[in-house]
């Protein structure tokens, strides 16, 4: 169920038909990055990071990084970014919710 609802938002959080935020995991909370991205990552940042990783060959990685499923994060050394599906990064809470059905 979780998926279908994920499909119809387009991602994790959105406003539903009373105009209230839908939020797919208990413990999300719509940051600066609308809960994609990392909060200290600017749109120049993210084209320079993209940019780079392209010329470095890492073509697989800029397309998870550009998924509509992703959680993106920085890497250890913050010069690059990495992804994680949705499911994976909240796979505990997700587990949680589904008992409930």
């Amino acid at each position: 169920m979780t998926k279908i609802l994920f499909d119809s938002q387009k991602c994790i959080s959105a406003i539903d038909t009373l105009s209230q935020m839908v939020y797919l995991d208990k413990n999300h909370k719509k940051p600066l990055g609308m809960g994609y991205f990392p909060e200290d990552l600017n749109v120049e940042k993210f084209n320079e990071i993209l940019y780079k990783m392209v010329k470095e060959g890492k073509i697989d990685e800029v397309k998870n990084i550009t998924n509509q499923r992703s959680i993106v994060e920085w890497e250890e050394n913050k010069l690059f970014l990495k992804s994680t599906d949705y499911e994976h990064f909240s796979n505990k809470n997700f587990q949680k919710w589904q008992t409930y059905f």
